[in-house]
């Protein structure tokens, strides 16, 4: 009965999650930063400053004063406007992650549409010297140097390592690779 009231979207989401055993999202702090601060710091401070300017006779007088409330206005609501530009653009081109599945791994790193699916066969081995993970594959190896939220690039190989050998032997799922690491 629930299946009815999901969409043919919404049941290809939640196909494409089966098997999903753990996710590690790239650091989002410097998306955010982007988004925040030039708002925060400029258009907010500079549009208050504005509307000030232009409330007092001392400064704008006649003709000019309801043009700088205008662009008062108009500078402050490029702060907000701003954010949501920014954060949309974020998550179209930012969603960057390595998920490990029962299958394999897929990794979504360089902001692309290119999303890499490695199954467990094909990772040779994992190796990481603390600033640079470097999977080997039969066809090349694969470079990831991105920052991960609350894990560390060693971390995330230590995990993988832990993966693929659980996964060679039949034995990946979420309970054993948390006994794991």
């Amino acid at each position: 009965m629930h299946s009815a009231l999901l969409t043919d979207e919404d049941r290809a989401f939640r196909a494409s999650l089966a098997g999903l055993i753990d996710f590690y999202r790239v650091e989002q702090a410097p998306s955010l930063c982007r988004a925040f601060w030039p708002a925060a710091l400029i258009f907010l401070p500079l549009g208050s400053v504005l509307t000030a300017i232009a409330m007092t006779d001392r400064w704008v007088r006649g003709p000019f004063q309801p043009c700088v409330i205008v662009l008062a206005l108009l500078v402050t609501a490029i702060g907000p406007i701003w954010c949501i530009v920014s954060l949309l653009r974020s998550i179209r081109s930012e969603d960057r992650y390595v998920a490990i599945f029962e299958e394999g791994l897929r990794i979504h790193l360089d902001g692309t549409e290119q999303l890499h699916r490695i199954a467990w066969q094909e990772l040779l081995e994992v190796q990481c010297d603390g600033s640079l993970l470097t999977l080997a594959l039969p066809d090349g190896e694969l470079h990831i140097r991105n920052k991960f939220a609350q894990l560390s690039l060693s971390g995330l190989a230590t995990r993988l390592r832990h993966a693929r050998r659980l996964a060679l032997w039949g034995r990946l799922n979420r309970h054993s690779l948390a006994e794991a690491v």
